[in-house]
């Protein structure tokens, strides 16, 4: 195994290496990807008050909803934060 290995889950192995997942607030994917509350309103078929309570963390979604979400924006659901964590 050489140094860049990242897919060994063994502790013993010197390579091993935790992997912290870094999530991202959901406004700020939506900036990365140029879509406004609006279209991923559309394309998730929530309405735009739920997408915008979920964006100011108003709302904490269901893992469904979330869902949607993700597979909307292509990222995974892991990813995405939508409250203060």
């Amino acid at each position: 195994m050489n140094s860049d290995c990242r897919m060994c889950e063994k502790t013993c192995c010197p390579f091993w290496k935790p992997v912290k997942i870094e999530t991202v607030p959901l406004n700020s994917i939506l900036k990365i990807k140029k879509w406004s509350q609006k279209k991923l309103a559309e394309k998730t078929g929530l309405t735009p008050a739920c997408i915008s309570q979920i964006c100011r963390w108003k709302r904490d979604p269901k893992v469904s909803t979330l869902k949607k979400i993700a597979e909307a924006l292509n990222v995974p659901m892991d990813k995405i934060r939508t409250g203060n964590e």
